[in-house]
């Protein structure tokens, strides 16, 4: 079976902007959607984690999994409690300098390898309404976005 990979910015298509990324400055490649795929993975391999900040549950599409395991290796699985624990009771978050439909959760955990901050880029699509983890990744600082909110 082939597969379709379309790779498009904000410029390209206002619609789906919000799950249009061409680089998040932290993959070694542009993150790709699989739109021929994405309703499937969504509806057999969905995964949903609680977000107070944003009194929803944001979603995990097993399509997301595969490409954070292949441009992110070590944080999936590994890091799946931590990565609840990120969006459920975050240090900071952030507010992506590259896509106005992102926030940066960031919380620090001595737990992974010598002590990181595992960072989790939430994408609030519009239409439909639908908040989802675009990226994953570990970091020894956080740097770059407008603050929007810091724990105490």
């Amino acid at each position: 079976m082939l597969q379709f990979f379309r790779q498009i910015s904000m410029e390209q298509d206002q619609q789906i902007s919000a799950i249009a990324v061409q680089d998040w400055g932290v993959c070694d490649r542009p993150c790709l959607i699989d739109y021929e795929h994405e309703s499937f993975a969504k509806s057999s391999m969905l995964q949903s984690f609680p977000c107070p900040y944003l009194n929803t549950t944001i979603e995990l599409t097993q399509e997301r999994i595969q490409h954070i395991t292949e441009t992110h290796p070590g944080t999936l699985p590994d890091s799946l409690a931590a990565l609840e624990a990120t969006l459920a009771d975050p240090d900071l978050i952030r507010a992506s300098d590259r896509d106005s439909n992102a926030l940066l959760f960031s919380k620090w955990f001595e737990t992974i390898r010598t002590g990181r901050y595992l960072v989790v880029v939430v994408v609030n699509q519009t239409e439909p309404q639908r908040h989802w983890i675009v990226t994953i990744y570990t970091a020894r600082r956080v740097k770059g976005g407008q603050i929007l909110w810091q724990k105490n």
